[in-house]
C-alpha cells in the first residue's frame, strides 16, 4: 500500500510539475516575444527617425533593413543587393502605407528563415517612403531556450522533494494501517491480543478501538463456540442412535460412534455418503431426500440388526438417523408366531366344539338346551372369526409386497364384496352402493380383504336404515386411485379416532360385542395399505358418520 501510494504521489506531483514547466515555458516565450516586438518597433522609429540615402548600409549583423517605395519597389535592402520582388502586398508594409502599422512574423525567402518585421512611413525629398525593421525569430527563441534549462532543474528539484515527502508521509499513514493488519492476521489465526492505541490519527485510532473490541467479543464466542463444540460432540457420541450429517454436496460432515459401528466405516468424514454403505435402499432415501427436499423413512437391515432410518434435509444439510429396531423386530415377530400357533391350537378345538354343538342342535327336543346351543354357536362363531382375523394378521406382518402385482379393478372389487355382505346389510337395514371406476397395483386377495374390512365395519357400526357408499376414483394428472368408503352411522369420537387402527382397540367394547366385530379389522387394513405404501386417513364425527380414504399412489 506504501509503495502504491508514494507511486501515486510521484506520478500526480510529476504530472503538475510538467504542467508548471510547460506553462513557464510558454509564458516565458510570450514575454520574451513580446519583449522582442516592443525593441523592433523602437528600432525602426529610430531608423524612421534618422533616415537617409544610406539608410540601409552599415546595419548591424542580425537585423535587416529595408526601403520600399509605395508602389512596392525595394529601393534599399541591408541584406540582398537586389529584390526584385514587389512588396506591397507583405502584411506589414500594407499596415504602413495604411496608417496601421503592425508586427508580423513569416518565412522570408529572401533570408530563408523566419523573420519578425515591423514597418512605418516617412516622407524623404518629397517622396513617401516605408522603413522595415526584421529580426530572426531564432533569436527570440535562443533568448526562451536558454530558460528552459533552469526550468528543468527547477522541476528535478521540485520532483526529488515531493519523493521524499511521499516516502515520509506514506510511512506515517501506512505505519498504523500496517498495525491494523497484523491484528487482523493475528485474530484469523485465533491469536487475541490488543493492538495498543497510538499516532495522532484520530480516525485511525477509533479504528484500532474498535478491532480490539471486536477481537475481545470474538475470542469470547470462539471460546463459547468451542465449549458447545465439545458438548455436542460428546453428546452425539453417546447417544443410542446412530447420527450421520452431510452438506449440500453429500459429502459427510458428522458421523457419531453409532453410525460408525453400523456401517463399519470409521473414517467416512469428508468423503460422499456412498462410502457408507453400497444398500440401494439407504442410498436412493439420501439422493431422493437430498434433490426433492423430502423426508424419507424406511428399515433398513445390516447383518442381523434392522435399523429405522429417518432421513430429512433442512436448509444446506442432510440429517440420517439411525434408530435400533432389532428388539422391537424381534418381539413382533415372536408376537406373530405366537398369534399364529395359539390362533392355529385354538381353532382345532373350536372346530370340533362347533361340530359337536351342531349335532346337539340337530337331535334336541328340549328348548332350553337348543336355546343354550345356539348361544355357544355364535360365540363359537365368534371365537373363529377372531382367530381368522388373528392368523390373517399375523400372515400379513410376515408378508413384503408382491413384485409386479397386476392393476386390480377397486370397483369390481367392492362389487364382489357387497355381494357377499348383503345378508349381513339387509339384516342391519343398510343399504350399500358402489360407484366409480379405477384400479390400482395390489394384491387380488388383500384388496378384497381391505375392501371387506372396510364395508364390513362400515355396516356393522351403522343405524338402522343407515347407508354405506363405495366410491373409487382415478385421477389422471397423478396416477393416484382412491378408494372411499363413507357411512352416515353411529360416528367415532374425537379422542378414540387415532387409535381405532391398533389392534383390539374398540371404541365401545358393548357395541363390538354386539355387532360381532373383532376389533383387528381396521388394523388389517393399516396393515395391508403400509404394504403397497397407500394413504390411509379417517375423518369422523360422532352421531353423524364416518368416512375412510384409501389413497394408491402410482
Amino acid at each position: 500500500m506504501k509503495n502504491k501510494l508514494i507511486i501515486f504521489n510521484i506520478i500526480v506531483l510529476t504530472l503538475a510539475l510538467v504542467v508548471v514547466l510547460a506553462t513557464g515555458i510558454s509564458v516565458n516565450s510570450a514575454s520574451h516575444y513580446d519583449e522582442a516586438a516592443e525593441q523592433i518597433v523602437e528600432l525602426t522609429k529610430v531608423y524612421v527617425a534618422n533616415y537617409n540615402d544610406h539608410i540601409a548600409d552599415n546595419v548591424p549583423q542580425g537585423i535587416r533593413v529595408t526601403v520600399i517605395t509605395s508602389d512596392g519597389t525595394v529601393v534599399a535592402d541591408s541584406s540582398a543587393e537586389d529584390v526584385a520582388d514587389n512588396h506591397l502586398a507583405r502584411p506589414e508594409v500594407s499596415a504602413a502605407f495604411a496608417g496601421n502599422p503592425t508586427v508580423a512574423e513569416r518565412y522570408s525567402e529572401t533570408i530563408g528563415a523566419d523573420m519578425m518585421y515591423y514597418a512605418e512611413t516617412v516622407t524623404y525629398n518629397e517622396q513617401l517612403l516605408c522603413v522595415r525593421v526584421a529580426i530572426p525569430v531564432q533569436t527570440v527563441n535562443g533568448y526562451v531556450a536558454k530558460t528552459v534549462p533552469t526550468l528543468v532543474w527547477v522541476l528535478l528539484a521540485a520532483l526529488l522533494v515531493s519523493v521524499g515527502a511521499s516516502v515520509v508521509f506514506g510511512n506515517n499513514l501506512v505505519k498504523p494501517m500496517r498495525n491494523v493488519r497484523d491484528m487482523l492476521v493475528s485474530v484469523n489465526n485465533g491469536t487475541y491480543t490488543e493492538m495498543p492505541v497510538d499516532g495522532n490519527d484520530a480516525d485511525v485510532n477509533a479504528l484500532v478501538k474498535e478491532i480490539n473490541a471486536v477481537s475481545a467479543t470474538l475470542e469470547a464466542r470462539m471460546r463459547m463456540a468451542d465449549e458447545y463444540g465439545k458438548r455436542l460432540d460428546y453428546i452425539v457420541d453417546n447417544i443410542a442412535d446412530g447420527i450421520v450429517v452431510l452438506d449440500a454436496s453429500g459429502v459427510v460432515t458428522v458421523q457419531n460412534k453409532v453410525a460408525e459401528g453400523v456401517f463399519g466405516v470409521n473414517r467416512a468424514v469428508g468423503k460422499s455418503y456412498n462410502v457408507l454403505t453400497s444398500d440401494k435402499t439407504f442410498t436412493s432415501a439420501v439422493k431422493q431426500c437430498m434433490e426433492q427436499r423430502t423426508d424419507v423413512k424406511f428399515e433398513l437391515t445390516v447383518g442381523a440388526a434392522t435399523y429405522y432410518v429417518s432421513v430429512c434435509a433442512r436448509d444446506d444439510i442432510t440429517v440420517v438417523v439411525l434408530t435400533d429396531i432389532t428388539a422391537v423386530k424381534n418381539n413382533e415377530q415372536m408376537r406373530s408366531e405366537f398369534f399364529a400357533n395359539a390362533s392355529h391350537e385354538l381353532k382345532t378345538p373350536l372346530t370340533a366344539i362347533k361340530g359337536f354343538n351342531d349335532m346337539v342342535g340337530l337331535t334336541c327336543g328340549n328348548e332350553k338346551i337348543c336355546e343354550l346351543s345356539s348361544k355357544i354357536d355364535r360365540e363359537v362363531g365368534r371365537m373363529v372369526n377372531l382367530i381368522n382375523d388373528m392368523l390373517a394378521l399375523a400372515k400379513l406382518e410376515g408378508e413384503k409386497p408382491a413384485e409386479n402385482v397386476q392393476s386390480v379393478d377397486l370397483v369390481a372389487v367392492a362389487d364382489d364384496v357387497a355381494d357377499t355382505l348383503s345378508t349381513l346389510a339387509a339384516e342391519r337395514n343398510v343399504t350399500v352402493d358402489v360407484t366409480g371406476r379405477g384400479s390400482a397395483h395390489i394384491d387380488a386377495e388383500h384388496a378384497r380383504t381391505l375392501v371387506k374390512n372396510l364395508v364390513e365395519n362400515a355396516i356393522r357400526y351403522n343405524d338402522n336404515g343407515g347407508y354405506v357408499h363405495v366410491t373409487v376414483s382415478h385421477d389422471q394428472t397423478n396416477g393416484e386411485t382412491t378408494l372411499t368408503v363413507a357411512d352416515n352411522g353411529i360416528g367415532i369420537e374425537e379422542e378414540h379416532q387415532q387409535r381405532v387402527f391398533e389392534r383390539f382397540y374398540r371404541v365401545s367394547k358393548s357395541r363390538s360385542r354386539e355387532s360381532g366385530g373383532t376389533g383387528l379389522g381396521l388394523a388389517i387394513v393399516k396393515h395391508i395399505a403400509s404394504l403397497y405404501n397407500a394413504k390411509l386417513s379417517l375423518q369422523s364425527k360422532f352421531g353423524v358418520g364416518t368416512t375412510v380414504t384409501v389413497t394408491f399412489l402410482r
